[in-house]
């Protein structure tokens, strides 16, 4: 599955693994529901909204965190990040 609207930092980046550490310490041992926005280019992976038990955004969550991008390209901003 890959995250909807995300542009995340490669690895190797600057910045890659305090994103990809953020992401499993919000996620990790802990039921998460999801939304299906798209399946990739590929026809392979699904793309999607992740949500917490709570209802909170998982996606919203990297974004404002500053720990990942909006990929304005796909989102259209709807996170509210698109210059």
């Amino acid at each position: 599955m890959r995250l909807w609207a995300i542009d995340a930092p490669k690895k190797g980046e600057e910045g890659a693994d305090r994103a990809t550490n953020f992401l499993k310490n919000l996620v990790d041992q802990k039921r998460v529901f999801y939304t299906k926005m798209d399946i990739d280019k590929y026809g392979r992976t699904t793309v999607a909204r992740i949500f917490l038990k709570d209802g909170r955004d998982v996606n919203r969550l990297l974004i404002e965190s500053g720990h990942m991008k909006e990929y304005c390209k796909y989102s259209k901003n709807y996170y509210g990040q698109c210059g």
